[in-house]
């Protein structure tokens, strides 16, 4: 009998859940299609978290879970790179923690270990104004700038007053050098206005050069743009 009364009320809620909606909630669903649906629930909106990524000169804590000799406190170059044992120079400013540990576990797990357990944390940020950027060319303030904290190229531009009216928008050039090797890469800022392309972040000691459009540009920036597709990625010269 209590099988046959179970049976009985499930077949009771099922019939209730398909019967047709009552005036009521007919009305409801009507005002609801019209209307949004407020959040009702008590949660609160979280609120997205700003990416800390490592800078130059940061110092970041590197552990290597049970491997005390690759364990260890470093500051991160100039060129935006760290030095271990073992696996040489790692690119580290511009990323996270997180993929900063993936790389250096990646390389560590190639050769050396199985499964590296690894962990980045930034123990200092390098606040003080010691970064500088050159800005030359077309720009109405050319100039050597202190810069505090990440610095993108519109932001460069911005401290030596802007372009000039003869500037070249799609000839805009970063040099850096990158263990001891001459980089550049060539940007378009028109597009970088416009949300087209990404605006790139500085390095300390990068020099920023605005071509001039028409004839009086420098010959030796003309030949560097030639052979740099807009292609925002550094490359030797």
């Amino acid at each position: 009998m209590k099988r046959i009364a179970v049976i009985g009320a499930l077949l009771l809620l099922a019939g209730c859940a398909s019967s047709p909606q009552a005036p009521h909630q007919a009305a409801a669903a009507t005002v609801t299609a019209q209307l949004p649906i407020p959040d009702q629930s008590n949660e609160q909106p979280v609120l997205a978290q700003p990416v800390d990524r490592v800078a130059p000169l940061d110092v970041v804590d590197i552990t290597v879970f049970q491997v005390p000799d690759l364990t260890r406190t470093v500051r991160v170059n100039l060129a935006g790179e760290i030095s271990l044992p073992l696996i040489g120079s790692i690119a580290a400013a511009g990323r996270t923690e997180e993929e900063v540990e993936a790389d250096i576990a990646k390389r560590l797990g190639e050769k050396y270990m199985r499964s590296p357990n690894v962990t980045v944390f930034i123990k200092e940020k390098h606040d003080t104004p010691l970064r500088r950027v050159t800005v030359d060319g077309a720009v109405k303030q050319p100039g050597v700038y202190d810069i505090k904290g990440a610095t993108s190229l519109m932001q460069a531009i911005a401290l030596a007053r802007g372009v000039q009216e003869t500037a070249n928008l799609k000839g805009v050039v970063v040099f850096r050098t990158v263990n001891k090797q001459r980089m550049a890469a060539r940007f378009d800022l028109g597009a970088i206005r416009k949300g087209d392309a990404p605006d790139p972040e500085l390095y300390p000691d990068d020099i920023v050069v605005v071509d001039e459009s028409g004839l009086r540009g420098r010959a030796l920036l003309r030949a560097i743009l030639t052979s740099l597709p807009i292609l925002s990625v550094f490359r030797p010269f």
